[in-house]
């Protein structure tokens, strides 16, 4: 579901595996400020659309050639 979600917001399938694997490093280093107050998978979702969010800005920003 997370690699849906990161194709979905980027149209890019080949960084979906790459960016699968930045979520949960970032869920995995951020475990200790889950507060519990919204589900888990909503907070992974979350992560997984952030990390998309970035990776289409670092395109948008890279130089065309």
């Amino acid at each position: 579901m997370v690699g849906t979600v990161l194709w979905r917001a980027t149209g890019d399938h080949a960084s979906v595996e790459d960016l699968a694997q930045e979520t949960f490093l970032r869920v995995f280093r951020g475990l200790g400020y889950f507060d519990g107050r919204a589900k888990l998978s909503t907070w992974i979702y979350t992560i997984a659309h952030r990390v998309a969010i970035d990776h289409v800005r670092q395109r948008l920003r890279a130089p065309r050639v």
